[in-house]
Protein backbone atom coordinates (compact mmCIF):
# COMPACT_ATOMS: atom_id res chain seq x y z
CA UNK A 1 0.00 0.00 0.00
CA UNK A 2 1.21 3.53 -0.65
CA UNK A 3 0.87 6.06 1.11
CA UNK A 4 -1.30 9.71 0.76
CA UNK A 5 1.15 12.15 -0.28
CA UNK A 6 -0.01 15.02 2.05
CA UNK A 7 1.84 18.75 1.41
CA UNK A 8 4.32 19.77 3.75
CA UNK A 9 3.50 21.67 7.07
CA UNK A 10 4.43 25.59 7.37
CA UNK A 11 7.38 26.60 8.68
CA UNK A 12 6.01 28.71 10.75
CA UNK A 13 6.80 27.85 14.26
CA UNK A 14 5.54 31.12 15.94
CA UNK A 15 2.28 31.00 18.23
CA UNK A 16 -0.64 32.78 17.01
CA UNK A 17 -2.06 35.31 19.49
CA UNK A 18 -4.68 36.98 18.03
CA UNK A 19 -7.47 36.31 20.46
CA UNK A 20 -10.72 35.24 18.29
CA UNK A 21 -13.63 37.23 20.08
CA UNK A 22 -16.35 34.96 20.28
CA UNK A 23 -19.27 35.86 17.88
CA UNK A 24 -21.58 37.29 20.28
CA UNK A 25 -18.96 39.73 21.30
CA UNK A 26 -19.06 41.06 17.32
CA UNK A 27 -22.79 41.38 17.14
CA UNK A 28 -23.09 43.91 20.50
CA UNK A 29 -20.46 46.01 18.32
CA UNK A 30 -22.21 45.77 15.54
CA UNK A 31 -25.07 46.90 16.84
CA UNK A 32 -23.43 49.86 18.90
CA UNK A 33 -22.14 51.05 15.83
CA UNK A 34 -25.82 50.56 14.04
CA UNK A 35 -27.51 52.37 16.60
CA UNK A 36 -25.05 55.22 17.05
CA UNK A 37 -25.08 55.47 13.50
CA UNK A 38 -29.49 55.89 13.75
CA UNK A 39 -28.85 58.49 16.62
CA UNK A 40 -26.49 60.54 14.88
CA UNK A 41 -28.39 61.04 11.42
CA UNK A 42 -31.74 61.84 13.79
CA UNK A 43 -30.32 64.62 15.69
CA UNK A 44 -28.14 66.08 12.70
CA UNK A 45 -31.58 65.99 10.80
CA UNK A 46 -34.10 67.16 13.51
CA UNK A 47 -31.22 70.76 14.09
CA UNK A 48 -30.97 70.62 10.68
CA UNK A 49 -34.89 71.00 10.08
CA UNK A 50 -34.95 73.18 13.28
CA UNK A 51 -32.48 75.36 11.54
CA UNK A 52 -34.08 75.96 8.29
CA UNK A 53 -37.27 76.50 9.30
CA UNK A 54 -36.06 79.20 12.28
CA UNK A 55 -34.33 80.77 9.37
CA UNK A 56 -37.21 80.41 6.77
CA UNK A 57 -39.37 82.00 9.52
CA UNK A 58 -37.05 85.55 9.94
CA UNK A 59 -36.46 85.56 6.36
CA UNK A 60 -40.33 86.03 6.15
CA UNK A 61 -40.67 88.27 8.51
CA UNK A 62 -37.42 90.49 7.57
CA UNK A 63 -39.01 90.93 4.18
CA UNK A 64 -42.33 92.11 5.97
CA UNK A 65 -40.65 94.48 7.78
CA UNK A 66 -38.43 95.59 4.73
CA UNK A 67 -41.84 96.35 2.87
CA UNK A 68 -42.74 98.36 5.48
CA UNK A 69 -40.32 100.52 6.05
CA UNK A 70 -38.48 100.77 2.73
CA UNK A 71 -40.57 103.91 1.49
CA UNK A 72 -41.19 105.34 5.17
CA UNK A 73 -39.14 109.35 4.73
CA UNK A 74 -37.37 108.86 8.17
CA UNK A 75 -35.69 105.56 7.28
CA UNK A 76 -34.84 107.14 3.67
CA UNK A 77 -32.73 110.11 5.50
CA UNK A 78 -31.35 108.54 8.10
CA UNK A 79 -30.63 104.76 7.20
CA UNK A 80 -30.52 104.99 3.19
CA UNK A 81 -31.52 102.33 0.79
CA UNK A 82 -31.56 99.11 2.89
CA UNK A 83 -28.68 96.73 1.73
CA UNK A 84 -29.11 94.18 4.54
CA UNK A 85 -31.60 93.31 7.44
CA UNK A 86 -31.57 90.52 9.57
CA UNK A 87 -32.74 89.09 12.83
CA UNK A 88 -30.60 89.52 15.34
CA UNK A 89 -31.59 85.98 17.68
CA UNK A 90 -28.65 87.34 20.49
CA UNK A 91 -30.47 90.64 20.91
CA UNK A 92 -33.87 89.30 20.74
CA UNK A 93 -32.80 86.36 23.86
CA UNK A 94 -31.24 89.26 25.72
CA UNK A 95 -35.66 90.76 26.20
CA UNK A 96 -37.77 89.15 28.17
CA UNK A 97 -40.86 90.09 25.85
CA UNK A 98 -41.99 86.87 24.12
CA UNK A 99 -43.47 89.22 21.02
CA UNK A 100 -40.42 91.34 20.87
CA UNK A 101 -37.89 90.50 17.53
CA UNK A 102 -34.99 92.37 16.97
CA UNK A 103 -33.85 93.24 13.86
CA UNK A 104 -30.52 95.00 13.07
CA UNK A 105 -30.32 97.19 9.76
CA UNK A 106 -27.68 98.67 7.61
CA UNK A 107 -28.02 100.88 4.57
CA UNK A 108 -25.93 103.20 2.49
CA UNK A 109 -26.64 106.16 4.63
CA UNK A 110 -26.40 104.38 8.35
CA UNK A 111 -26.96 101.46 10.46
CA UNK A 112 -29.20 100.20 13.26
CA UNK A 113 -31.72 98.43 15.03
CA UNK A 114 -35.42 97.44 14.99
CA UNK A 115 -37.32 96.89 17.10
CA UNK A 116 -40.42 94.75 16.09
CA UNK A 117 -43.31 93.58 17.84
CA UNK A 118 -45.22 90.52 16.13
CA UNK A 119 -48.20 88.60 16.73
CA UNK A 120 -48.99 85.24 15.28
CA UNK A 121 -52.05 85.57 12.83
CA UNK A 122 -53.84 82.79 11.39
CA UNK A 123 -50.33 80.95 11.40
CA UNK A 124 -48.32 83.57 9.87
CA UNK A 125 -46.36 86.15 12.16
CA UNK A 126 -47.23 89.56 11.24
CA UNK A 127 -45.94 92.91 12.74
CA UNK A 128 -47.81 94.80 14.93
CA UNK A 129 -45.74 97.69 15.98
CA UNK A 130 -42.00 98.62 14.51
CA UNK A 131 -39.72 101.11 15.92
CA UNK A 132 -36.36 101.74 14.05
CA UNK A 133 -33.59 103.19 16.24
CA UNK A 134 -30.41 104.20 14.30
CA UNK A 135 -27.05 104.79 15.90
CA UNK A 136 -27.69 107.99 16.48
CA UNK A 137 -30.05 106.52 19.02
CA UNK A 138 -33.42 108.64 18.09
CA UNK A 139 -36.20 106.23 17.76
CA UNK A 140 -38.97 106.47 15.57
CA UNK A 141 -42.04 104.57 14.98
CA UNK A 142 -43.46 103.37 11.40
CA UNK A 143 -47.23 103.31 11.05
CA UNK A 144 -48.48 100.25 9.90
CA UNK A 145 -50.97 100.41 7.00
CA UNK A 146 -54.44 99.42 8.55
CA UNK A 147 -55.58 95.96 7.90
CA UNK A 148 -58.98 95.64 5.53
CA UNK A 149 -61.33 93.09 6.22
CA UNK A 150 -60.78 89.51 4.90
CA UNK A 151 -57.05 90.17 5.28
CA UNK A 152 -57.07 88.22 8.42
CA UNK A 153 -58.38 91.15 10.32
CA UNK A 154 -61.56 90.53 12.62
CA UNK A 155 -64.22 91.75 10.84
CA UNK A 156 -65.95 94.73 13.13
CA UNK A 157 -69.16 93.17 15.01
CA UNK A 158 -72.63 95.10 14.01
CA UNK A 159 -74.22 96.62 17.09
CA UNK A 160 -77.63 95.41 17.06
CA UNK A 161 -80.47 97.80 20.03
CA UNK A 162 -81.97 95.97 22.52
CA UNK A 163 -85.00 96.74 23.72
CA UNK A 164 -85.42 94.52 26.67
CA UNK A 165 -82.91 96.17 28.82
CA UNK A 166 -85.21 98.73 30.07
CA UNK A 167 -86.27 98.79 33.56
CA UNK A 168 -88.82 96.43 34.95
CA UNK A 169 -91.62 97.61 36.92
CA UNK A 170 -93.32 94.48 38.88
CA UNK A 171 -96.77 96.53 39.64
CA UNK A 172 -96.99 97.33 35.82
CA UNK A 173 -99.92 94.77 33.63
CA UNK A 174 -97.86 92.95 31.60
CA UNK A 175 -98.67 93.66 28.22
CA UNK A 176 -97.88 89.95 27.00
CA UNK A 177 -100.01 88.27 29.78
CA UNK A 178 -103.38 86.34 28.67
CA UNK A 179 -106.02 86.46 31.20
Amino acid sequence: MSRPNYPPLPDNTQPNTQVALPRRGRRVWWWVGISSSVLLATALICCGGGYVLINLASTLLAEKVTQAIENDPNVQQRIGTITRIAVDPARTLERSEPELIILSIEGDKGSGEIEVIAGNQDGEWTPKSITVIPLDGERFEIPLAPQEPGDGAPEPKAVVPVEDNLPVDDDAPNPSAIP
